[in-house]
C-alpha cells in the first residue's frame, strides 16, 4: 500500500494562514520541524508552501521583497478577517439537509450564521463532502486489511 504524505496540522494551519497570522506562524514552524527531520521531499506540501512564497516575493522590486515575503507567508496582511472553519460550515449545512427548507434557504441560513457569502458556504460544503468521502474511503481500505 502506498504511503500517503498527509499532515493534517500543516494543512489546517496553511488553509487558515491567509486570515490568521498565528496559523501562518504555526505552518512555518511545522515546515521548519519537517525540514530538520528530513521529511521535506520534492513536490511536498511543505516545499510548495515555501517555494511559492519565495518565488512570488523575490520577483518583486528589491525594496518591496521583504513586505512581499511577509504577505506571501501570510504573516502580514491588509483587511484580514477570521476565516470560518470549513468543517463547521459543511457540518452545519449537512445538519440542515433533513428539514423542509430548500437548498437555497439552507445555504442562506448557514451563510448568515457564519457571516460568509453563499458562494463560500457552497465551496466549503464541497470540500467538506470531499473530506467525508476520503475519510470513508480510507476507513474502508483499513477495514479490508
Amino acid at each position: 500500500m502506498a504511503k500517503i504524505d498527509f499532515d493534517a496540522d500543516f494543512l489546517d494551519a496553511a488553509n487558515r494562514a491567509p486570515s490568521d497570522p498565528d496559523a501562518a506562524a504555526k505552518a512555518l514552524l511545522i515546515v521548519a520541524a519537517r525540514l530538520r527531520e528530513g521529511y521535506v521531499t520534492k513536490g511536498s506540501d511543505y516545499a510548495r508552501y515555501l517555494a511559492d512564497a519565495i518565488e512570488a516575493s523575490m520577483s518583486k522590486p528589491r525594496e518591496k521583497r521583504g513586505r512581499a515575503l511577509l504577505l506571501e507567508l501570510h504573516l502580514a496582511a491588509e483587511n484580514r478577517r477570521p476565516a470560518s472553519d470549513q468543517y463547521a460550515v459543511g457540518a452545519a449545512l449537512e445538519a440542515l439537509q433533513g428539514n423542509e427548507l430548500s437548498q437555497r434557504a439552507r445555504v442562506w441560513t448557514v451563510a448568515k450564521q457564519f457571516q460568509i457569502s453563499t458562494a463560500t458556504v457552497i465551496r466549503y460544503w464541497k470540500k467538506y463532502r470531499e473530506g467525508v468521502a476520503e475519510t470513508l474511503r480510507v476507513n474502508r481500505e483499513n477495514d479490508g486489511k
